[in-house]
């Protein structure tokens, strides 16, 4: 910076520390705006976030909470139009604002007025920011795992477990996660849902083409839910069988998935949404095609699949990435024998491997205790 840049600066701070003392805080406000256009079209973007973050941090000290998450917003802002790329540094100071400004304001409190969350567009530029400087073609999807880490433990620690259950989600963290969905669970799920809660999670993070984050989660979360503290072959049905499906989709076993799909159908069923779940999975790992408006059924999708790559709505075909780093193989065992007819027993003992102290006439009914 020049001498006469300097210059300004000082005049300008100087202006600002006066604003604050004799608590004219609108124009101190109205004064770190202007520098916003200004230092923006001069591109100084790091003098920019500097300025940003110092003010923001003095105006909370003011009391002066929307003037606060004003600049955050432009703290944000600045980050996109830099093409400031993610580091931890940047995190970091992401995640002390976050945990700063207020969720609501002096007014929202009234009796009458609506509690929406103030910090949500500032929490929407920030993914907005990391999905625009995304080095990875899922950062650029879903924005960056470290700040949906961040995002979500602010959440949890709040209490807004559904919220911060969507940005764990794309956190990166599943064994953070699955002690987030064992208080989840156990705080507003039925007992008969300690199956039901890990499994839609599950199966949501295969979609989003992350198999061995979602390997680790079932296995995390079964090892520390009270109630289950298992192992596999686990003690309800449904959870082996994502057992069983991940083991599929690492060998890409067209055949073993949709007999998996109709030995546990009874379990699947439990949620409607189960089975457009699977069908993506089938999509994604399995090169099957979309479901039909006709219905073929599974085996009929899974003959298709064989003689075409499936298409997105477009008509042309859709193309499937997954990170190196979330790549999984798990061997099969060498009994592979047909699966048709088979009772779950013969699928889970003969056709995928287990531990060795493990046998093969593990069944689901087995008394696990």
């Amino acid at each position: 910076m020049t001498c006469s840049g300097l210059f300004k600066m000082s005049r300008v701070e100087e202006k600002l520390r006066l604003c604050f003392e004799n608590g004219n805080c609108y124009e101190a406000h109205q004064i770190y705006r202007t520098l916003y256009n200004r230092l923006s079209n001069q591109g100084k973007w790091q003098e920019l976030q500097d300025m940003l973050f110092s003010g923001i941090l003095r105006l909370l000290a003011e009391r002066e909470a929307a003037s606060a998450i004003d600049l955050a917003e432009l703290f944000v802002e600045a980050l996109e139009k830099s093409k400031t790329p993610v580091s931890s540094v940047v995190l970091d100071r992401f995640d002390e604002l976050l945990n700063l400004l207020p969720a609501q304001l002096e007014k929202d409190l009234e009796a009458n007025s609506e509690r929406e969350d103030r910090r949500l567009q500032y929490i929407s530029l920030g993914i907005k920011w990391s999905m625009a400087v995304g080095d990875r073609k899922r950062y650029r999807r879903r924005g960056h795992p470290g700040l949906h880490f961040r995002i979500a433990k602010l959440l949890w620690r709040e209490g807004n477990y559904t919220n911060a259950r969507s940005h764990f989600m794309y956190s990166d963290n599943p064994e953070t996660f699955a002690v987030f969905l064992t208080e989840y669970q156990m705080k507003y799920g039925y007992t008969t849902e300690k199956d039901l809660f890990i499994a839609q999670a599950v199966m949501q993070m295969l979609c989003d083409q992350k198999p061995k984050s979602a390997f680790k989660l079932l296995q995390c979360y079964c090892d520390i839910h009270p109630d289950i503290r298992s192992g596999f072959p686990y003690p309800f049905p449904l959870l082996n069988f994502l057992h069983f499906t991940i083991i599929c989709i690492a060998n890409k076993e067209i055949t073993y998935f949709s007999v998996l799909i109709d030995q546990y159908e009874s379990e699947i069923s439990h949620d409607p949404e189960y089975k457009q779940l699977l069908d993506r999975i089938g999509q994604i790992y399995m090169g099957l095609p979309q479901p039909q408006p006709a219905p073929a059924g599974f085996l009929g999708n899974m003959i298709k699949g064989l003689l075409r790559s499936p298409e997105n709505e477009s008509g042309t075909a859709e193309e499937f990435e997954i990170d190196s780093e979330e790549m999984l193989y798990i061997p099969l065992s060498s009994k592979t024998e047909c699966l048709a007819g088979t009772s779950k027993s013969r699928t889970a003992g003969r056709v995928f491997q287990t531990d060795e102290a493990q046998t093969d006439d593990i069944t689901d009914d087995m008394d696990l205790d």
